[in-house]
């Protein structure tokens, strides 16, 4: 909301199109649990994990490419 108040466009980076597509694997596989999953739940709960790195480092990419831009005072 704030940047689109300053006529700013956020695409979605090639990160957080990574960090979605995990996600939605992730999910997927946690859903299924440990009872049809057996030994392999444990690479969905990994995969929890790497979603919250892939989530953090696009943050961070969104914050440096856009952060200034959308926390300046208006003038």
């Amino acid at each position: 909301a704030m940047a689109s108040s300053k006529g700013l466009n956020i695409p979605a980076s090639g990160l957080g199109k990574a960090k979605m597509g995990i996600e939605s694997w992730v999910i997927g596989a946690l859903i299924f649990g440990p009872h049809y999953l057996g030994k392999f739940f444990i690479v969905a709960q990994i995969g929890l994990w790497v979603v919250i790195g892939f989530a953090l480092a696009s943050a961070v990419q969104y914050y440096i490419r856009f952060g200034p831009q959308v926390l300046s005072k208006p003038s």
